[in-house]
């Protein structure tokens, strides 16, 4: 089964564990396997949680997420949720 390549600044959904269905945006990376994930509200940008790429959906990209991170700058947790967001809407979420 082939998986699209997960990378940084990448907009995910969670398929696996308590957080299943939450909408995330990658941070980075750990290797080809593990990327480190955020959404700004529960779980936050000073404490991104590791996941599995095997158990996340790639749905997106931001690209002001891409030219924030690639140029060295720290993500605010509002930042995240309102790059976010019409993703979760597109979903038909609410909130991120």
């Amino acid at each position: 089964m082939n998986k699209p390549l997960v990378t940084q600044a990448d907009v995910v959904v969670s398929q696996r564990g308590h957080d299943a269905g939450s909408v995330m945006l990658v941070v980075g990376m750990q290797g080809d396997r593990f990327a480190l994930v955020c959404d700004g509200k529960l779980r936050m940008a000073e404490r991104p949680k590791l996941k599995n790429c095997a158990h996340i959906q790639k749905i997106g990209r931001s690209q002001q997420a891409e030219e924030r991170l690639g140029s060295g700058h720290q993500l605010s947790n509002s930042e995240i949720r309102k790059m976010l967001l019409p993703f979760s809407i597109r979903l038909g979420r609410k909130e991120p």
